[in-house]
């Protein structure tokens, strides 16, 4: 990398801000994770990675969260909570929603979800899913949970503590349809 180059700043600090985002700030961190931090480091722009960091949520994404937060029922510690329909520009607020219940006391694992509209009507389950259980496999869970698709792709996985899923709906029915088939 080449501090010199704006084009190469800009990877190194977007790849900072993905160690620290998966890591929890470093709290998880492995040493190849602190030893790609301590490379990317000496290239990275500190003040656009603050800004980042340090972004205000908007509007519609503190609505998603407001729409998690209503109606609520925890059960077992377990939180999960259908959002309803989700704008395609504010399916980054489905982990923050999932990132924001995790705050609640008493809560070990968020589940948060919504259905997203694409321009083309196609529509797609998103997901999110956080937990601070430790016996709990957010990439294990999701994939038993959901399967696979046709192109025999997971509609689900995870890391650590997070997980995602995403299913078209279209898909899914289409798979359905065929299992009550046969």
């Amino acid at each position: 990398m080449d501090s010199a180059r704006k084009e190469h700043v800009l990877v190194a600090t977007a790849l900072m801000h993905g160690i620290m985002t998966d890591t929890q700030g470093f709290i998880r961190a492995a040493a190849d994770d602190l030893r790609a931090a301590a490379y990317l480091s000496r290239f990275r722009d500190a003040d656009l990675l603050g800004h980042i960091v340090a972004q205000a949520r908007s509007k519609h994404a503190m609505d998603i969260i407001l729409r998690a937060l209503e109606n609520r029922q925890i059960i077992e510690k377990l939180f999960n909570r259908r959002i309803g329909p989700v704008r395609a520009e504010d399916r980054d607020a489905i982990p923050q929603a999932a990132d924001f219940l995790m705050t609640e006391e008493n809560v070990h694992t968020a589940i948060v979800y919504g259905l997203i509209a694409n321009g083309d009507q196609e529509e797609t389950l998103v997901g999110s899913m956080r937990t601070s259980k430790l016996t709990l496999d957010p990439d294990q869970f999701l994939k038993e949970a959901f399967g696979k698709g046709e192109d025999g792709q997971f509609y689900g996985g995870g890391r650590p503590l997070a997980g995602g899923f995403a299913i078209r709906l279209d898909s899914f029915r289409e798979g359905l349809a065929t299992s009550i088939k046969s």
